[in-house]
């Protein structure tokens, strides 16, 4: 399962009335445009050997970084109990029971993303096992290339 499929089911496990507000790469937190955020960003990744997954066919196991950005009006909005922060943390632990790592967490004290409240940036660790071929490669729509023509 990949990151971006976590994040997926992530999503229908938060509450309903915060669907709308999470969104996957970075790219996406321009089109956001109210004070609450909860923006999965892709990053640094490492590699082990395969026995985090004991399946047939996997060669390695990619420990996927994520940070989840979580922003709202309010310090309060985020780490009260029962705010974004729990919310967020819940989702993730019953998609990925025993399959995710926490690895920081911390309030980001600069930068344009705090000019609307407050922000938290929460680092997850997700393992994703890397598979034996054959692959095959789907191209997205978006990314259609089309042939030089000389």
């Amino acid at each position: 399962m990949s990151a971006r499929a976590v994040f997926d089911l992530w999503c229908e496990k938060l509450p309903e009335s915060l669907r709308p507000f999470a969104a996957y790469g970075e790219q996406e937190r321009a089109k956001q445009r109210g004070e609450v955020r909860l923006l999965w960003v892709p990053g640094e990744d490492s590699f082990s050997s395969s026995r985090d997954f004991r399946a047939e066919g996997v060669l390695l196991t990619r420990r996927a970084g994520v940070t989840v950005e979580i922003a709202a009006g309010s310090y309060a909005a985020i780490e009260d109990g029962g705010g974004l922060l729990d919310c967020a943390i819940s989702a993730l632990h019953e998609v990925a029971t025993g399959r995710y790592e926490i690895t920081a967490g911390g309030w980001l004290r600069d930068g344009a993303a705090t000019t609307r409240g407050a922000v938290y940036l929460l680092s997850v660790v997700l393992p994703v096992p890397v598979r034996k071929g054959p692959h095959v490669y789907v191209q997205p729509k978006e990314l259609e290339l089309t042939p030089e023509v000389p």
